[in-house]
């Protein structure tokens, strides 16, 4: 366990976190990833930060449902990225596209909004999935680079994913009972069938061909 205005841990094999305290200060995961082996929560354990950043050459699962985080910074990664937020909303400060990004990436909060800002997040190859969860999950810039499906789940939220240089290679998924939803993709943009609010207004753009879910009404 460990508690203090920032705390830094670096220069590890695998890591193992237990509750781990810098409310008002920041959780640093590694620098230039001299964390080589996986970074996880033992069980019955939080993170209370206000930030957590992270430089790892292995994967980051920070997936203990009572986490409380207000920003994630930049994340450098060398396998999948998952990081759970218990309450309040989420906001990206920094983008999680450098290192071994061929995986995949899940990112939750939970009674608040998910904001990437201008930020990016790459999930790219084969098993790159990404998914999006929060009370309201939206971007203003950034890329969103995705090698398979993408799932959006923004509960009684809107989502607003239309930066014009996102590119989603497999089915983007998206679930809100919001008034509006929006997506947009620089390429190709394929939609697998939404969950959506009865009177939830859907905008998709695509750069090239845009394919709907089939026996779908919108």
């Amino acid at each position: 366990n460990a508690t203090g205005s920032a705390i830094t841990i670096r220069d590890a094999t695998t890591v193992a976190l237990g509750n781990t305290t810098a409310a008002s200060g920041t959780v640093v995961l590694g620098v230039g990833q001299d964390i080589t082996g996986a970074v996880t929560q033992n069980a019955s354990t939080a993170i209370n930060a206000d930030t957590v950043t992270a430089s790892t050459a292995n994967s980051i699962s920070l997936d203990s449902t009572t986490n409380t985080l207000t920003n994630l910074g930049t994340v450098t990664r060398g396998g999948a990225l998952t990081v759970v937020d218990s309450a309040g909303g989420l906001t990206l400060t920094g983008s999680a596209t450098t290192g071994t990004t061929t995986n995949a990436v899940s990112i939750s909060t939970a009674t608040g909004a998910l904001s990437m800002g201008t930020n990016s997040i790459t999930a790219s190859g084969g098993t790159g999935t990404l998914s999006l969860t929060g009370v309201g999950v939206s971007q203003s810039t950034g890329t969103l680079t995705v090698g398979s499906t993408t799932t959006v789940n923004a509960g009684t939220g809107t989502i607003d994913l239309a930066s014009a240089t996102n590119d989603f290679t497999g089915a983007v998924t998206l679930n809100a009972t919001g008034a509006t939803v929006s997506v947009r993709d620089a390429n190709n943009l394929t939609l697998a069938a939404p969950t959506l609010g009865a009177n939830t207004g859907i905008t998709a753009i695509a750069g090239g061909t845009l394919t709907l879910p089939a026996a779908t009404n919108f």
